[in-house]
């Protein structure tokens, strides 16, 4: 099987972040470096041609062209009639879309999505790899914010190995060292994650136990579709799609109970997200414990299949794991995850009447599914 790594990306900040950061943790062990599969890699490159024409100039863009096949494909075309705070999105998923159906095309089965502004640890591409080889539809990890500011500041020299070299920057950080990395380096919404700290990040449904000293474990109802299968008869996969693609493609697409691989530890491997530390989303005072607050989001804004991602636990960590500690952080998560479901599944009538404004919640919830089906119509 050929797998497509599909990089969505335009614009100076995107492409400054794609050729100073995110491949420089590629070119790392069990991803282009000492991955003895790379001719079974098409880098799928969608970008426009102004910013292609700045690509191509980087050495480490040339390396890259020189280990795999490309595909360069432009997204000029993609015009979005959206407000600032949602055009990269639709615009992201409108050419992914195009991205799964070329890569089904030329013959890859499967597709990754990489993000400009992902990095990763040593042996994400062949961790992924293999659990699709096996026969999982589809690879699902949490991916957490850590600061922007902080990694373009150097921050990756002082977890693991930066290595210069004339053909670009070269930076292994192994799973615990970018565990590490994003603990003492988090997004500040990463700190409303924490149930337990005192306030609340509103965006997206993330919930974190600490385990002091040794990491977190974290459930959420948005888990990243890291990579995915491609069948070649289900039409439900090249289908238009707006909002993102661990949102409504996912919801659109997959049943709760198909052969997902959920990576639950982050030894496996670990991949984080930048983010600059202004930029949304941000904290409001309240705690992330409360399920009432937690249900009221989801009502509006994940459908069964997220729901249902709730149940897993991902340990999150960068030292060895103290047993005990971590069985009660299970506990009082499922415990918490059972409490949403819960309110999660009270009728209409009785919901209208003891919780108005999760009603309406919900109500939006229903609107947003006929407009999207009349749409898809």
């Amino acid at each position: 099987m050929k797998f497509a790594l599909n990089t969505v990306v335009w614009g100076r900040p995107y492409v400054h972040n794609l050729l100073q950061v995110s491949l420089p943790t590629l070119f790392s062990e069990g991803n282009l470096l000492g991955n003895g599969k790379l001719d079974r890699f098409v880098y799928q490159l969608m970008t426009t041609e102004e910013d292609h024409a700045a690509l191509r100039k980087a050495p480490i863009f040339r390396r890259l062209s020189d280990l795999v096949e490309m595909d360069v494909r432009f997204i000029d075309h993609i015009r979005v009639d959206r407000s600032d705070a949602t055009h990269k999105y639709n615009r992201v998923s409108i050419a992914q879309t195009e991205g799964m159906q070329r890569a089904r095309d030329t013959g890859c089965g499967a597709i990754f999505f990489l993000y400009p502004d992902f990095i990763y640890s040593t042996g994400c591409l062949a961790g992924i790899a293999e659990r699709l080889d096996i026969g999982h539809c589809a690879v699902l990890c949490p991916i957490p914010f850590v600061s922007r500011e902080a990694v373009l500041g150097g921050a990756m020299a002082r977890y693991g190995t930066v290595t210069e070299t004339d053909r670009g920057t070269e930076v292994s950080l192994e799973p615990r060292q970018m565990v590490r990395l994003n603990l003492d380096h988090p997004h500040p919404v990463n700190l409303g994650f924490d149930v337990a700290h005192g306030r609340y990040g509103e965006w997206p449904g993330v919930f974190i136990w600490s385990v002091p000293d040794e990491g977190q474990l974290i459930r959420s109802f948005h888990l990243h579709p890291i990579a995915i299968l491609l069948p070649e008869d289900d039409p439900r996969f090249y289908v238009h799609f707006e909002v993102s693609i661990d949102d409504e493609f996912m919801s659109r697409v997959y049943l709760v109970d198909d052969n997902f691989a959920h990576v639950t530890d982050s030894d496996d491997f670990a991949m984080c997200s930048l983010r600059g530390e202004t930029e949304p989303p941000h904290t409001m005072p309240g705690y992330r414990s409360d399920p009432r607050r937690a249900a009221l989001w989801a009502e509006e804004f994940t459908g069964t299949l997220l729901r249902h991602f709730l149940k897993t636990p991902f340990f999150w960590h960068h030292a060895d794991l103290t047993e005990s500690a971590w069985a009660e952080r299970v506990r009082q998560s499922a415990a918490f995850a059972d409490q949403v479901r819960y309110r999660l599944q009270v009728p209409d009538m009785v919901l209208q009447i003891e919780d108005p404004e999760a009603f309406a919640a919900r109500r939006r919830r229903k609107r947003h599914f006929v407009h999207k089906n009349r749409a898809a119509g």
